[in-house]
């Protein structure tokens, strides 16, 4: 059975390895004073060559500190992320957070969840 929407990547690279596992560890993300997401319902994806991802379910993610920006990236294993700035009070963090909207097929467990760049947060804390 073919996939309506696969992911190309895979076609030059079929041994790419891309494992999304749920985790019912506490997660919260915060900027400065400000919690922007808590969650007890991660996925993390360990993808070759990178460091561990931790998205977050949109529910869980306290928008008003958000702005979606028109930035976005593409990826031939997940399809094209967007992006969202933070915004706190006098702060602000430009293209601090991305989703993955219209993922692949392979990657359409991560739909509707987000991740943020640990550079670009105060602290992700995992109990």
């Amino acid at each position: 059975m073919s996939l309506p929407n696969p992911a190309l990547g895979f076609l030059k690279h079929s041994d790419r390895s891309m494992n999304y596992s749920h985790s019912d560890k506490t997660i919260k993300v915060l900027f400065n004073e400000a919690i922007l997401a808590a969650t007890k319902s991660c996925i993390i994806l360990i993808e070759e060559n990178y460091s561990p991802v931790i998205y977050i379910p949109a529910d869980d993610i306290r928008f008003e500190f958000m702005e979606k920006t028109q930035c976005s990236t593409y990826c031939p294993f997940k399809g094209t992320a967007s992006y969202w700035n933070i915004k706190s009070d006098q702060n602000f963090e430009k293209n601090a957070a991305w989703s993955y909207l219209d993922p692949f097929d392979e990657a359409l467990i991560i739909r509707g969840y987000l991740a943020f760049y640990p550079n670009k947060v105060s602290a992700i804390n995992i109990y």
